[in-house]
């Protein structure tokens, strides 16, 4: 009995890995890292929820802060835009309830009466727009960082 108890557990370990890779924290990844993890949650979302909408999201991070995005409905030709990110800047998270459909709008600044620049996703999954919200938050505030100490960096 000891033997066919060892012998079934040692084949329910086959094709387990022997270390799960760590989960990485946004705020421990690097503005190429939540790069890749925006344009995953664009192209399928966490839950394939992007394939459901119909729209895909590429995203890019150019020189100078500048963020590129490409939203690719449904079979309509792709849209581009590009933003240069500031550090006031904001990324505001709203629910479309008649679509059903959950926005990311970036903003001109923190607060209520700040202006709308652009739309940044929109997907049917919260846990994906949300997800999208703190990476694109951190991706403002570390490359804007980085600019603005490049910048003081730079010789006269």
């Amino acid at each position: 009995m000891l033997l066919a108890l060892a012998l079934v557990l040692a084949a329910c370990s086959e094709g387990y890995p022997g270390d799960d890779a760590p989960l990485l924290s946004p705020f421990e990844m690097s503005n190429a890292q939540r790069l890749a993890a925006l344009n995953e949650i664009g192209q399928a979302g966490a839950s394939g929820a992007a394939r459901r909408n119909g729209e895909r999201w590429h995203y890019r991070l150019q020189p100078g802060c500048r963020l590129e995005l490409e939203q690719r409905p449904r079979g309509e030709p792709a849209l581009r835009r590009q933003h240069a990110l500031q550090r006031a800047m904001d990324v505001r998270l709203r629910h479309d309830a008649e679509r059903g459909l959950y926005e990311l709008q970036l903003m001109s600044e923190v607060g209520p009466t700040a202006e709308r620049l652009g739309l940044l996703l929109r997907s049917p999954a919260w846990t994906d727009a949300s997800r999208a919200e703190l990476l694109l938050q951190l991706l403002i505030r570390d490359c804007t960082a980085a600019a603005q100490s490049a910048g003081r960096a730079a010789p006269l």
